[in-house]
């Protein structure tokens, strides 16, 4: 189904000189993801996916597959260096987001209608396999640990038995990706509700990658490229604030337990632009913004804590 071709990724990486990776030639397929053009990119986090990736395609029938984990806090990366790799490789990802209810026998198998009459169809997963292209599990550590015995046989195997009888085996190229916001040894911190507790057996049967927000400069680079024309005095600001955010998370400081995230923060700007109106009112809409997109998600001392941050760094009324 697909056609195999070479594709230089070195302006995605910042090379000069050609880094070559294997990917598909152009295809139409409803799980190619789309591309971002304003990606940026991150080397620490592109050689994990590509290892994975390259072992995908090359894995002798024999060998168990090894999958990836990518654990991190919300709104860090986790999903995006996946897709946008991906995107750009034209190579379809089968993205499932788990739930704390989810059966895993989902991604196996579909029911479906055809003249009138139900049928079993082929789930994501066995597509995935058939296909030869990566599945990614989002929030995998909040499933029942159970549910980990049929990622464990597909990691061993790689094949599956389905519930007619087939053995699907999986076709070079495919590979599982999962992500979450906890290592699967459970949460400390209270800010994950629902996560559980995971067996070892799933981490030993993959690399574990911690996936951090991007440093001060890179950040500013997104947001420079989702805003080319924000005023560079208010980007500092923006910066200023979400440093401190972050710091005081790190620190356990104001009752923040938790930084703002880059999405927060592209939605946090583009709110406050299209809220100039604000300042007729005397209120600062990179304040009130912020409280939307961030503050207001937090517990009572800590909205305090980042509103009165914001009115430091950006006064009370307009910048």
């Amino acid at each position: 189904m697909f056609t195999r071709q070479i594709h230089d990724i070195r302006q995605i990486v910042g090379a000069a000189t050609p880094v070559e990776v294997e990917g598909f030639a152009p295809v139409q397929h409803p799980l190619l993801p789309a591309i971002n053009p304003v990606y940026q990119f991150r080397r620490d986090l592109l050689r994990p996916v590509i290892a994975t990736w390259k072992q995908a395609l090359h894995r002798h029938p024999h060998q168990p597959i090894q999958g990836l984990f990518l654990t991190g806090p919300s709104g860090s990366g986790k999903t995006s260096i996946v897709t946008q790799l991906f995107a750009r490789l034209n190579v379809p990802v089968f993205v499932f987001d788990a739930t704390r209810s989810t059966d895993l026998m989902e991604g196996v198998r579909t029911v479906g209608i055809e003249d009138g009459n139900t049928i079993d169809q082929p789930g994501g997963i066995v597509q995935a396999m058939i296909g030869g292209y990566p599945v990614l599990i989002n929030e995998v550590d909040v499933l029942k640990p159970e549910e980990g015995t049929l990622l464990y046989s597909i990691l061993d195997s790689g094949q599956i038995a389905t519930p007619d009888g087939q053995v699907v085996k999986a076709a070079p190229g495919f590979a599982m990706i999962f992500s979450a916001n906890t290592n699967g040894t459970g949460d400390d911190t209270g800010l994950y509700a629902g996560t559980r507790r995971q067996s070892a057996a799933l981490t030993r049967r993959v690399r574990v990658v911690e996936v951090g927000y991007m440093d001060a400069d890179q950040e500013k680079r997104v947001l420079k490229a989702h805003f080319p024309d924000l005023d560079a005095a208010l980007l500092d600001k923006v910066m200023r604030v979400l440093a401190s955010t972050r710091n005081s998370a790190n620190n356990g400081s104001d009752g923040i337990l938790r930084g703002l995230s880059t999405d927060e923060t592209v939605s946090w700007i583009n709110d406050a632009l299209l809220s100039a109106t604000m300042e007729r009112d005397g209120l600062n809409p990179f304040v009130e913004t912020l409280m939307w997109n961030y503050a207001n998600k937090l517990q009572y001392d800590a909205r305090d804590a980042v509103r009165k941050l914001a009115q430091g760094v950006f006064g009370g009324a307009a910048a």
